[in-house]
């Protein structure tokens, strides 16, 4: 359990009571970690695990790399109506009787769902989902600011929306070398980063770790410029949290003449908690379905036009920047919906123009994010790069203030996700 508050710059830091948060002492990715253990030990009997890990049980800290080709990435419907997964290595899986999906970026839809089974799903969801991108940073201060509180949601900044010192979030029995320093995260709100990425797309890095360390510093009324900060990482998340949810209060779509699901916190609510519910959803749903009963006839594609997620923020929740959140605060109020969002045109139409793996290009970044050229080779692949290198710290820097706990998450579950499914 974590301490969270409100940080302003008229009331300063307030604490969230009696409400805390819940962090990953030994890395974020820890939670669904254990949540996945948890889940294999109990439903051993009823599940066959598949994974993209060469040896299991995979030794702790195991990195392997995006592009496994254990990676489950090819789906296919039979005959019969059932459906066959295949690895990088040409394995294949099944026949299963339903395929169900819970990645809902534009960019992995589009390269994903082109199979004439999967089709209007990837229609749907395009026709549809608006989402806003999520920019977010890491940055080193050389000299400790040394606050009196671990993590807040900011007020009244058009520029920053979180912060958190993740020095605070580690357990003491694990190995962190901090060498003196603070490493914190920024995240921006959602107008913020759609308007800054949509502007200059690779300009954003650096603009945003300017922004972020000059508006904390004018929050806290500290020259943080002083404490020698330095950016780690930057990271835009284009489908970091939807604007538009379902017509409906089905928390998930059913395709029944393809057997074909779909789940997500767009479909419910944008945080970890509406992403839960909505797979809950979806296997009662299934579950039914194997029983006889029909689907719902609300997750059947409903017609209609998509609102606003915002009304879906019932009594307890607001709708925050960076997610919604079951929080009670004088201060913590709901946003308005953002100005822009991006829909899936607006995806094409940018990544098109740099040649971005599924619009035109083949090159895949090496990193977390499939979008990003930084490391690839395709058009425009240069200029990315270049962008990166300026704003990132070396690698042996990362490596020595992490200690043996890297920055990305360094186990990735899979069974028939998208490519940028943790």
């Amino acid at each position: 359990r974590w301490p969270v508050g409100v940080l302003s710059r008229n009331a300063g830091y307030e604490a969230i009571e009696p409400a805390p948060g819940w962090v990953g002492v030994q890395g974020m990715w820890m939670l669904q970690e254990q949540m996945f253990e948890y889940l294999a030990v109990q439903q051993g009997k009823r599940l066959k695990l598949h994974h993209s890990v060469a040896r299991w049980p995979p030794s702790p800290g195991q990195r392997f790399n995006d592009h496994s080709p254990l990676r489950v990435e090819k789906y296919s419907k039979n005959t019969d109506g059932t459906w066959t997964l295949e690895n990088g290595n040409g394995d294949r899986f099944g026949p299963f009787d339903v395929l169900v999906g819970a990645y809902d970026s534009h960019t992995h839809t589009n390269v994903q769902l082109q199979d004439p089974a999967t089709r209007r799903m990837r229609e749907y969801l395009h026709a549809n989902l608006r989402h806003s991108p999520v920019i977010t940073a890491m940055v080193i201060f050389q000299r400790p600011l040394a606050l009196p509180f671990n993590a807040a949601y900011v007020i009244g900044d058009s520029r920053l929306a979180w912060v958190s010192n993740n020095n605070m979030k580690v357990s003491k029995n694990v190995a962190f070398k901090a060498g003196g320093r603070e490493f914190w995260t920024f995240m921006a709100p959602a107008q913020y980063s759609c308007d800054s990425f949509g502007s200059d797309g690779k300009g954003y890095k650096q603009r945003a770790f300017n922004d972020f360390v000059t508006a904390f510093g004018e929050i806290l009324g500290m020259d943080l410029w002083s404490h020698s900060p330095s950016l780690v990482r930057a990271l835009h998340w284009e489908a970091g949290l939807p604007c538009t949810t379902l017509p409906s209060n089905a928390g998930c779509l059913y395709d029944s003449e393809q057997r074909l699901g779909w789940c997500g916190h767009w479909a419910v609510h944008g945080s970890v908690e509406g992403a839960a519910l909505s797979g809950r959803r979806m296997a009662e749903l299934i579950a039914g379905v194997s029983l006889g009963r029909p689907p719902p006839v609300d997750a059947e594609y409903p017609e209609g036009m998509w609102p606003d997620i915002g009304h879906r923020a019932e009594n307890g929740y607001v709708r925050l920047s960076n997610g919604f959140f079951y929080l009670q605060h004088p201060r913590l109020k709901s946003i308005p919906p953002p100005i822009s969002s991006l829909s899936a045109v607006d995806t094409e139409a940018f990544w098109s123009q740099h040649a971005a793996w599924g619009f035109g290009g083949t090159a895949r970044s090496q990193g977390s994010d499939k979008g990003h050229l930084d490391k690839g080779h395709a058009k425009g692949c240069g200029r990315w790069r270049q962008n990166v290198d300026k704003c990132s710290a070396a690698p042996s820097e990362v490596e020595e203030w992490t200690g043996q706990h890297q920055l990305r998450p360094q186990r990735r579950w899979l069974t028939a996700r998208g490519r940028g499914g943790h």
